[in-house]
């Protein structure tokens, strides 16, 4: 046939497979205390993605009440970041961190550069940032951002600054970059601004067009 001369045969699809960067957060999903009318809590719920169910762990209570706190997950642990032990008062600058496989807590003590809340928190495959954060009323800001290495919970303090001192930022990020978003500047208004976190040299960039 002369128009096979024309007519390349189709190449055979190669498999492949995608892993990953960070398999804790293809199962499950955890939060832990909060705030609820005024009462502080300790417990801690699991979300199962598969079926969209959740779940009280009864044994893997945190150690302490405690909200505002900022999040972040390594593949084997997630990470809690200061947060208010009472309303607005006291506030903690432990970092907690709760093994998936056993559900037991463990404090990080001073973990962080100030003692606050309302942080924001990015991670890494190889570490967990907290950025910002109140004190406590009247309103006072940091622009720290502070890094536990997963490797040895090592906590490093104030390995960048943002922008300006900031509070309720929001996290999210992916493998190379974390973003601060729409952050509080002062005790008014929030903004549409992100920071960026690059995570191979620690460093912060400001975007104004992202929102």
């Amino acid at each position: 046939n002369r128009n096979d001369m024309f007519n390349p045969p189709t190449a055979t699809p190669t498999a492949s497979t995608t892993t990953n960067p960070n398999p804790s957060v293809m199962v499950d999903g955890y939060w832990t205390a909060g705030d609820a009318g005024g009462s502080m809590k300790s417990i801690t719920d699991k979300l199962t993605f598969a079926t969209d169910t959740t779940a009280r762990l009864p044994g893997s209570n945190r150690p302490s009440v405690v909200h505002f706190s900022g999040g972040a997950s390594s593949t084997t642990k997630g990470y809690s970041f200061g947060g208010y032990e009472g309303w607005e008062n006291p506030k903690t600058d432990d970092v907690y961190s709760l093994t998936y496989a056993s559900g037991s807590w463990a404090n990080i003590p001073s973990g962080l550069s100030e003692s606050l809340g309302r942080t924001a928190a990015v991670n890494s495959i190889t570490a967990g940032y907290s950025a910002g954060g109140g004190n406590a009323d009247p309103y006072t800001y940091t622009s720290y951002v502070d890094k536990i290495v997963f490797a040895s919970d090592t906590p490093s303090k104030n390995v960048a600054q943002t922008s300006a001192n900031m509070q309720w930022g929001t996290g999210v990020g992916n493998a190379t970059d974390g973003f601060f978003c729409n952050p509080k500047y002062d005790a008014n208004m929030g903004t549409t601004i992100a920071e960026k976190l690059t995570y191979s040299t620690d460093s912060i960039a400001v975007s104004t067009t992202l929102f």
